[in-house]
């Protein structure tokens, strides 16, 4: 499968082999191997995704990609995340943030929600042993890193893609990224913030820098208290100051 998929990048192979992960992916014997079956798929991919508008043009080939990456992370996610190609995928994800395609941005979307909750989850089960370094094993830490370093990178992506790029409910899911980003690091995910709304445009048809500023203050000033929906209302708000 892998030798045909390099010379032909069908993407029913990469939903082929979510399957695979799906069934066989908890099997620690056999996680090398799918990691190699991964890595294999994903370079092919990226060949076709970094051509000139390639996830315009190959919105299944996104939507398959992504699944197949949020499959590993259920599934496989030591292995997953130690790899190379965690990094790979989470950096081409976030490329594909602004394609406005339904199911594709959803698979990409819930990629990285995905691994938030992974993340959460793994604190909730630490929190609960007497010895919490037991749980926290290389994929939990590379995993952590992976978000922290991206982190601002994701949340200017996220507001760019929902203010400029895409429609309809796919704002209200990059909302939620932005949202459980806070649930990693509170004090991390106010600088976050402050650097993505840094990077936004300044103009007469634009938010100006009271605006930005209060925007970061209201999502991050009670952080018990602020829900998903409060923050999805905060970007849809800002969205339209720049309409």
């Amino acid at each position: 499968m892998m030798d045909i998929f390099s010379r032909h990048q069908h993407s029913c192979f990469l939903y082929l082999s979510s399957i695979l992960v799906d069934e066989y992916g908890g099997m620690e014997s056999l996680q090398p191997g799918l990691m190699i079956m991964l890595e294999t798929l994903a370079h092919g991919t990226f060949t076709v995704l970094t051509l000139e508008n390639g996830p315009r043009d190959h919105p299944d080939t996104v939507d398959d990609l992504f699944r197949l990456a949020q499959r590993f992370v259920t599934r496989a996610p030591s292995a997953f995340f130690v790899h190379p190609v965690a990094t790979a995928l989470f950096e081409c994800a976030m490329v594909c943030l602004s394609l406005d395609h339904q199911e594709a941005n959803r698979s990409v979307t819930r990629f990285f929600t995905t691994i938030i909750e992974q993340l959460l989850s793994a604190r909730k089960v630490n929190s609960s042993l007497s010895d919490t370094a037991g749980f926290r094993d290389q994929g939990v830490v590379a995993a952590e890193e992976l978000v922290i370093v991206h982190g601002a990178k994701l949340i200017e992506l996220c507001l760019n893609a929902a203010i400029f790029k895409v429609t309809g409910s796919l704002r209200r899911d990059l909302a939620e990224i932005v949202y459980m980003l806070s649930k990693i690091d509170r004090g991390k995910h106010k600088e976050w913030l402050i650097m993505g709304t840094s990077r936004l445009p300044r103009g007469p048809l634009a938010a100006t820098d009271e605006q930005l500023e209060q925007f970061v203050d209201n999502i991050t000033a009670d952080p018990e208290r602020v829900s998903m929906r409060d923050v999805f209302t905060q970007i849809r708000d800002l969205i339209k100051l720049y309409e």
